[in-house]
């Protein structure tokens, strides 16, 4: 089992840009395990956890189940909030592409690398996977930003200014739900712990 490839996982998706790699895990390159950066895969185990919480029947998680349940609704509902942002600016993007002038001109493009990211096994849940449907919205708006620009419609400044700018709605629910179950889990810990 290699780092780029685990044998077993419960989702796994293509992406293929450097940048959408970076905001997945900061460590997929190099392991730097000291490193709080917020990433999509921390993310993504965050929400499986508040998941694995809400539903887990046990006794002695009844008020983590009934803190987990209740805050899954809110999750659910920046994530869509954010797939709505992305996929607008997908059409956006699309619309560029259809534009006559640009499809009037067919280019080379150079070859793409392909990058697999990964949810272990075990960590799937609808959540996380409604959370990393994210990142094949922004490789769909990345790849055809790219193809704007080899097209000669964007410098590579402008490619870049704008594929930052379509990113900000993900980067911001990455933090905005890092700071929610953070606080889900300081709250359970603290309704949790015996007198």
């Amino acid at each position: 089992m290699t780092k780029m490839e685990p044998f077993e996982y419960d989702v796994k998706i293509t992406v293929h840009d450097l940048y959408l790699i970076i905001l997945w895990d900061t460590n997929y390159f190099d392991s730097r395990p000291e490193s709080k950066r917020i990433c999509g895969k921390r993310v993504a185990d965050g929400l499986f956890s508040v998941e694995a919480f809400a539903s887990n029947p046990k006794p002695e998680y009844r008020i983590a189940q009934a803190l987990g349940e209740k805050l899954r609704p809110q999750l659910s509902e920046a994530i869509k909030q954010t797939e709505y942002h992305l996929k607008a600016s997908l059409d956006a993007v699309y619309a560029d592409l259809q534009d006559p002038l640009v499809t009037a001109i067919d280019t080379a493009s150079p070859p793409t690398n392909a990058y697999m990211l990964f949810v272990e096994k075990g960590k799937g849940a609808p959540l996380v996977n409604s959370f990393i449907r994210l990142f094949i919205l922004m490789d769909h708006i990345t790849t055809g930003l790219k193809s704007l620009h080899f097209k000669g419609c964007l410098t590579k400044a402008e490619y870049k200014k704008r594929e930052d700018a379509d990113a900000k709605p993900l980067r911001k629910l990455m933090n905005d739900l890092n700071v929610i179950i953070k606080k889900y889990h300081q709250q359970r810990k603290t309704l949790s712990a015996k007198p």
